[in-house]
């Protein structure tokens, strides 16, 4: 026999679903020091009936309310008479000194009030406590800060299509002014046919390369990272004198030349048999469509 509760937060409008299969009940703890109890159950523990159908109940969550969720031993922890802490001095401290704390502090008053109560007696079960606070202000405005996108393309020339719509479409979908699209197209070709040409030297499996597009605020990043042999483009030499006629000049260094180019920042790295290179650019607000 197994209490449980599961429940579901959606991040970005602070909706929680949530079903109470015979658990303590959680506590909703508001900005203004007061609290709501959950206490709805939805059905016997776990593992008392078979295929059991369970219910469950929905709350919104404001910015800034903190959930709080325990175990019995918490509320049934004993001191040395066997009386036990129970959920009038839970509460105390939730409407107390818990009023303004944030999750760590919250869960460390809590623990420290058991401690204190139990007094170095032996513990009679598992505490195990969990807070977890919702800023919906903070998730926005992560969402808004930070994007992430990532593709796996096949070590083949063919998948450079994939590669480029890859890209069209996640500039597209940030904004991203198509004179920047441009630039950012034409470095990952060329990092990516760098890789094919001289990181799969020899006839080996099909490989992967994973590329991760990262755009925080104003600045962009991307990433390539390959299992290919050790290859580092920042040692390739510059190239010839560009003034004289290509057929003049000596071949080898003109793509890493152009990347730097349209580039902020080149890195690279060998890490764990993979090679990882790093494109960063800075993006004004004033070239985001």
């Amino acid at each position: 026999m197994n209490p449980f509760f599961l429940g579901m937060l959606h991040l970005k409008t602070g909706k929680l679903e949530y079903c109470n299969a015979g658990h303590n009940y959680p506590y909703i703890l508001k900005k203004n020091g007061t609290f709501v109890i959950l206490k709805e159950t939805h059905g016997a523990p776990l593992g008392v009936f078979l295929n059991r159908l369970y219910h469950h109940n929905k709350i919104r969550l404001n910015d800034g309310d903190r959930i709080v969720l325990y175990t019995d031993g918490v509320t049934e922890a004993m001191d040395r008479e066997g009386e036990i802490y129970g959920e009038n001095r839970l509460e105390e401290i939730l409407s107390g000194p818990c009023k303004e704390a944030r999750v760590k502090e919250t869960t460390q008053v809590i623990l420290d009030s058991i401690a204190e109560f139990t007094k170095g007696a032996e513990q009679s079960d598992d505490i195990t406590l969990m807070v977890l606070s919702y800023g919906q202000t903070n998730q926005e405005e992560a969402f808004r800060k930070a994007l992430n996108r990532k593709i796996s393309i096949h070590n083949t020339m063919s998948e450079l299509g994939r590669l480029n719509a890859f890209l069209e479409m996640t500039g597209a979908e940030w904004g991203i002014a198509p004179e920047r699209l441009f630039e950012l197209n034409m470095a990952s070709e060329e990092v990516v046919s760098n890789i094919i040409r001289y990181g799969y030297t020899t006839e080996m499996t099909r490989d992967d390369i994973l590329v991760e597009l990262v755009k925080e605020g104003d600045h962009l990043t991307i990433s390539f990272t390959d299992h290919g042999a050790a290859f580092n483009p920042l040692l390739v030499p510059p190239p010839d004198n560009l003034d004289k006629p290509a057929r003049e000049r000596k071949a080898g260094g003109l793509g890493i030349y152009l990347i730097r180019n349209v580039m902020d920042k080149v890195d690279y790295q060998r890490i764990n048999d993979c090679n990882i290179l790093v494109l960063s650019k800075k993006i004004l607000s004033s070239e985001m469509h």
